[in-house]
């Protein structure tokens, strides 16, 4: 006999779909597929409004309520001590019920984080289905919901590791190769990367105030656009990207400018080192997960992982030998930082730096430091160092206009290769 309070409910493993995702066996000493959930059962009465005791007033049929939720009576009045009582509500779902709802369900999404959103879509069935049917339309939502800035700086097509490529894509016609083809779209892993990396960058900037550097609300942006600068692995890209005035304004290089100086003032009072080594050792990264380890004081701690870093970066080997090691790195490993694509190729060039790239636009730009200074910060003027309508520009779109009318096939040139997560892995 079940006592009082007790509510029997079917468990998932009941059904007999044979395409159900997740199975767990019954609890113990719970039956043969059932599980006994211990709820106070508790029932308001709408006359006196007392809660201690149940009371029941009205005929068979008449609703009453129990918390939040409306749901018929108990089939035994009173449910007293003894009696079984059935489950609430007719059996009613609220999962199932907001799968049914896409508008509400979307709504109640925004306030789950990204391992809570993994949750439901590998427990419930229904979520499940409601997912691969919107899967892009949930992604993007609860992206620029939590992370507007890094979901346009760093598009889910650039990522063909972490965007689905096959049966719930979206179909589209290319023209170029004059066929039907499945447009990729963004999946939680890639949604997970952006929420990780907007949190990285406004660590990184915390960071740095606790170091007395504290850096302009503007430089966020800056240094996620530096991020995706250190994700193109060659140089062509990477020039194209910063000479694109749409992607990189004026003001942009000026704020990179500054977070590069205050960088590289703060690296050289925390290790003593009187010249910008360590800041280009930190740029020439393919990852600013390693900026915020050195920030965090979990790399470059002393004098071996400087070195160990600088083998990886920039040492020079005549022959690579398996099994050869330079300063306790593998001979494999030594120097791939240097190289693009990161990996030593006969003609492989020199792979330029993001710091780099930025002092060069600015010199080619015309721009000097000192009157940027002044007019952005004492006289508040920004307006002619900014690009109308630049605001929306996205990498992926900007670069399929550039590539529009030349015979080749846009995403060969937006994907970027996964060359760097061989050497640092920050997803």
């Amino acid at each position: 006999m079940l006592s009082s309070g007790v509510i029997v409910r079917r468990g998932p493993w009941d059904g007999s779909d044979e395409n159900t995702t997740t199975t767990q066996p019954p609890a113990p000493g719970t039956g043969n597929g059932y599980i006994q959930e211990q709820i106070p059962f508790r029932l308001r009465s709408q006359a006196t409004g007392h809660t201690n005791q149940p009371q029941i007033q009205g005929d068979e049929q008449t609703p009453h309520r129990q918390g939040a939720f409306v749901g018929h009576r108990p089939s035994a009045p009173g449910g007293g001590t003894g009696q079984r009582i059935e489950a609430p509500h007719d059996g009613f779902d609220l999962i199932e019920a907001l799968c049914r709802c896409l508008d509400v369900a979307q709504m109640v999404t925004d306030y789950l984080d990204v391992q809570d959103l993994v949750n439901l879509y590998s427990i419930s069935r229904s979520c499940q289905s409601m997912f691969n049917r919107n899967y892009q339309r949930f992604t993007l939502r609860h992206a620029r919901l939590n992370a507007p800035q890094s979901a346009r700086v760093f598009p889910f097509l650039c990522y063909y590791w972490l965007f689905i490529p096959g049966k719930f894509a979206l179909p589209f016609y290319n023209h170029v190769h004059q066929r039907m083809q499945l447009h990729p779209i963004p999946t939680f892993r890639w949604l997970a990367m952006v929420r990780h990396r907007e949190a990285v960058v406004n660590d990184i900037v915390h960071l740095m105030e606790q170091e007395g550097f504290r850096l302009p609300t503007p430089c966020t942006l800056v240094i996620k656009k530096l991020w995706f600068l250190m994700d193109i692995p060659d140089n062509r890209r990477r020039a194209w990207t910063i000479q694109n005035r749409r992607l990189w304004e004026d003001i942009d290089l000026f704020f990179a400018m500054f977070f590069l100086v205050q960088l590289d003032i703060c690296l050289r009072r925390r290790h003593n080192k009187p010249n910008g080594a360590l800041r280009r050792l930190v740029m020439a990264q393919p990852s600013l997960m390693f900026l915020w380890r050195v920030l965090t004081n979990t790399a470059l701690t002393n004098q071996f992982e400087v070195v160990d870093a600088f083998v990886r970066w920039q040492y020079t080997l005549e022959h690579r030998e398996p099994g050869v090691y330079i300063f306790g790195v593998p001979s494999e490993q030594v120097g791939l930082l240097q190289y693009e694509g990161y990996r030593p190729t006969d003609g492989a060039q020199i792979l330029q730096r993001p710091d780099e790239l930025v002092v060069r636009e600015m010199v080619r730009r015309g721009l000097h430091m000192q009157t940027m200074y002044r007019d952005i910060f004492l006289l508040g003027n920004t307006q002619p160092y900014t690009t109308p309508d630049s605001g929306d520009a996205a990498w992926d779109e900007e670069m399929r206009q550039a590539v529009r009318g030349t015979g080749e096939d846009w995403m060969d040139w937006v994907i970027l290769e996964q060359s760097w997560a061989a050497a640092e892995r920050d997803v």
